[in-house]
Order: structure tokens, then sequence, then C-alpha cells
């Protein structure tokens, strides 16, 4: 198809973790009819469903922070990218827990970094697996 570019509209989410399921939406193909790969932020995505117009992607697991552009490849080797459209967050970690130990009731702090994970809100919290 003379003139016809691959275009990415959105990318939803626009960030997460490995095994984390994304929707890409857009025009495509280029000419062809499939598409063949897909990158988000470098890190190839395991596609789990796609058209000319809609993919739907595993995020890899990679383990950092870090953003980067969206790439879809079609079989024809057209290439639509969003630059900076995703972010891989990289898993909280726990510094400190106070106190160690206590009963029922118990206000317990923990303080670390990027204990939300992305989000606005704790959803759950275990301690000593309950």
């Amino acid at each position: 198809m003379p003139g016809c570019s691959s275009v990415i509209f959105s990318v939803s989410p626009e960030s997460g973790r490995g095994d984390d399921e994304v929707a890409i939406l857009g025009t495509f193909c280029a000419g062809g009819s499939d598409i063949v790969g897909v990158t988000l932020a470098g890190q190839n995505a395991s596609i789990t469903s796609s058209s000319c117009n809609r993919v739907v992607v595993e995020a890899a697991d990679y383990g950092t922070n870090v953003t980067g552009d969206v790439v879809l490849t079609s079989d024809t080797g057209s290439t639509a990218t969003a630059s900076d459209s995703w972010t891989y967050l990289a898993d909280g970690e726990i510094a400190q827990v106070e106190p160690l130990a206590g009963q029922s009731g118990t206000v317990v702090t923990i303080d670390g970094e990027r204990l939300l994970g992305g989000g606005s809100g704790t959803p759950s919290v275990t301690l000593a697996g309950v």
C-alpha cells in the first residue's frame, strides 16, 4: 500500500512490570497482515493477540525502572514507534520493619523504596504470612 504508514495511537497501561498485559492501539501493518514483533522499552514482549489495529502483549520481566519506546514490527518489516511510551517499574524494596514482633493490633511501620509499585495505594500487606 503506497503511502500507508504505521502509527501507534495509545499504549495502555503506560507502565508496569513483567507479566503485565499491555494493549496497543493504532494502524500497524502498512500493507502486511500481522504483527510479528513488539518491544517495550527495548525488551521483547510476548504477543498474546494481534491485528493491524490492536495488539495485546505480555511485558517481559525487566526488574528496574526504565522508560523507552514501544516498537511494533509487521510481517512486511514496517515499524510503528511511540517514543518514551512505556515504563518498566522496579519492584519495591523494604528497608526496615518496626517492630520485629507484636500481637494483634500492633502498629507496624514499613520503610523502603517504591512500596506502592507505581500505584497510588497499597492493596494488601501480609506479615509472617497473615
